[in-house]
């Protein structure tokens, strides 16, 4: 039996395509009744050449940012999304601190006033990113708080800047959007 208060958001097969056609490739689907499902994938294998891996590793060193005497605290109950953006955090040096729910969060933020951002989930066990947020900016309303959430909606985006939310990132989150969202509110 699960302990996670909410189910998927099946968005796994959707993320899964997106990143799949990202990298040129495609994905199909096999059910069979009472059996269950096979999902294939293909990617196409590519030979790089000097001047691609030149403007590759240009990329990379524009999204690299030195956050080493900062802390993020990244409150999310999925840790596949967590471990995402823990990897995607890893370049930049910087500290970061994890939680399972808003009430962890609202707690974490009252004990560690060093910590310099917050990527909050807007759907969680215990208490919503929504009312974390409320509480969160209540204690320390300078403290930049970023909704990251596969809600996409324009009343999801309307309503989480009523919650006092800063910015506001929708998942699947890109790289370059997720770090220049980021410095914006470490510098």
């Amino acid at each position: 039996m699960s302990s996670f208060k909410y189910g998927g958001t099946g968005l796994g097969l959707s993320i899964s395509k997106a990143f799949v056609e990202k990298l040129g490739g495609t994905i199909s689907l096999q059910s069979d009744p009472n059996k269950g499902s096979k999902f294939t994938f293909t990617i196409p294998q590519t030979a790089i050449s000097e001047t691609d891996h030149q403007i590759h590793r240009g990329t990379e060193l524009n999204l690299h940012r030195n956050w080493n005497e900062k802390t993020i605290l990244i409150a999310e109950d999925e840790i596949f999304n967590f471990f995402y953006m823990e990897e995607l955090l890893k370049p930049m040096s910087v500290n970061i601190l994890h939680v399972w729910n808003g009430l962890e969060a609202v707690e974490l933020a009252k004990e560690h006033p060093d910590i310099s951002l917050v990527l909050m989930d807007i759907r969680m066990p215990e208490m919503d990113g929504h009312t974390a947020t409320k509480l969160i900016k209540e204690l320390r309303h300078y403290l930049p708080v970023i909704a990251q959430t596969a809600c996409a909606s324009k009343e999801d985006q309307e309503n989480a800047g009523k919650s006092g939310f800063d910015n506001y990132l929708t998942k699947p989150i890109e790289r370059e959007l997720f770090v220049q969202v980021i410095d914006k509110y470490l510098h």
